[in-house]
């Protein structure tokens, strides 16, 4: 057996008398290949970072972890690496920390676990599926989900559905990620959490939510998405609801009076002020709002003309309109400091015969609206100094035309035909507005409104 000094790097040992010359210096040599000599050790194998290639993504926020720990924001596909290297033989986990949003995105880790080998930097694939692109029809009592076309906005029943509607279409979070349906017959607010890949409505636990008043219609959300006005008809009440952003659940907060039989909301597109259609009275109310504590303070009340119904407001904020069941459309400028509402030059603008729900499109060029008993959809185009109408057509659709929207992907024009238990699809001229029908999707019911989720 060697002498310790060999094992510790030291002199040759002394030969035994039995020893042959060569033996000692082959014992040397092997010692010193096995690493017996201290003073030329191996290198220690290099740390090695863990790579990711991502695909698919368009919205924003979208953070990995390693290991539940380093996290890495990515904001664009291509190929990126965590921060902290591995040790060789250690292992990694890489997993979605939070999805991006506006467009909210499913992204699913391919290959993000294993152990990490020497001289070699393993790859992990991410792919985010597409952003969603859903209509949800809304009947008396059901609400059906039908898949978007990005390119030609045509509908597509998925078959998924739920068992509660509505009179207006649903209100959807800005997130995209929650829907919610107005309930005037047991005077509660439906929550529903909408599965991004396939459109899939699931109630929310806690809901209904009692909005504490009698016959909640009309709904609109706050910008930030952190509160829910529901107007109250029967009750000449606004109920605010707290939304938590990341569950969806909605506690009540309290209420506001507003003028009598409340059938419409609309808040400007900076989320200052908010407006109520009274119908019996006449009249719209307006309010200012806290976007911190939600709080609606009542600024005045507007006459307008008998039976106010239905409000449409441009992108700008610029311009407010409003239906009232008969032939025409009325018109008022929007003071962007104070909220106070001024008669439109002009109006009122003339319409088809029961001129109902309007729709402006994305851009703030084009202006549409169902006329109930004439079966029509009128077109118009909007001065976009004045806020004055022009019209440019009526379409014939199908009969009783009720809920109307637009799809801001493919730019489609949905209308909500009750006789003929249809959605209609119809295509802007992209220089004009001017309306062109395509076809008509069969819902199996009589859809009275239509919301539409998608980004463009």
């Amino acid at each position: 057996m060697p002498s310790p000094s060999v094992l510790s790097g030291g002199a040759l040992p002394a030969r035994a008398p039995w020893m042959p010359p060569f033996a000692v210096a082959m014992l040397a040599l092997a010692l010193t290949a096995c690493g017996g000599d201290s003073r030329t050790p191996y290198p220690a194998a290099a740390p090695q970072t863990v790579r990711v290639q991502v695909q698919g993504l368009k919205g924003s926020g979208l953070t990995l972890q390693n290991n539940l720990g380093d996290d890495l924001v990515i904001s664009a596909d291509g190929t990126t690496s965590f921060s902290t290297a591995v040790a060789v033989g250690a292992s990694y986990q890489v997993s979605v920390k939070a999805p991006p949003e506006m467009p909210p995105q499913t992204c699913t880790v391919s290959g993000g676990a294993g152990q990490v080998a020497d001289g070699v930097s393993p790859t992990v694939s991410v792919t985010c599926n597409r952003p969603p692109h859903f209509a949800f029809a809304t009947f008396l009592s059901a609400t059906k989900v039908l898949t978007v076309d990005d390119v030609t906005g045509d509908l597509t029943l998925t078959g998924f559905s739920v068992s509660q509607g509505g009179i207006f279409g649903g209100t959807l979070a800005p997130s995209g990620r929650f829907l919610y349906l107005a309930d005037v017959v047991t005077n509660t607010v439906r929550s529903y959490a909408i599965d991004m890949d396939t459109g899939e409505l699931t109630p929310l636990p806690g809901s209904p939510t009692a909005t504490g008043q009698s016959q909640p219609q009309a709904m609109a959300m706050s910008r930030n998405g952190k509160y829910l006005y529901a107007a109250n008809r029967a009750s000449n009440t606004l109920s605010v609801l707290a939304v938590n952003t990341a569950t969806g659940a909605l506690t009540l907060q309290g209420t506001v009076p507003t003028g009598t039989y409340p059938l419409a909301v609309q808040m400007t597109p900076d989320g200052q002020f908010m407006y109520v259609a009274n119908y019996i009275a006449g009249s719209i109310s307006i309010y200012s709002l806290n976007a911190t504590t939600g709080a609606a303070t009542a600024l005045g009340e507007t006459p307008t003309v008998v039976n106010t119904r239905f409000l449409a407001m441009d992108p700008s904020g610029r311009f407010l309109y409003i239906t009232t069941g008969g032939n025409q459309i009325n018109g008022f400028v929007v003071d962007p400091a104070t909220g106070n509402l001024t008669a439109m030059a002009g109006a009122p603008f003339p319409a088809g015969t029961t001129a109902q729900n309007m729709v402006i499109d994305a851009s703030g060029k084009s202006l549409y609206v169902t006329n109930e008993t004439s079966a029509t959809v009128g077109s118009y185009s909007i001065d976009q100094t004045t806020g004055a109408l022009t019209l440019l057509g009526q379409l014939a659709t199908g009969g009783l035309p009720e809920g109307i929207n637009t799809d801001p992907v493919s730019g489609a024009v949905y209308v909500a035909q009750q006789s003929t238990n249809a959605l209609a699809v119809h295509t802007p001229d992209p220089l004009t507005g001017n309306l062109t029908a395509q076809r008509n999707v069969p819902v199996g019911g009589a859809p009275v409104g239509i919301t539409v989720l998608g980004f463009r």
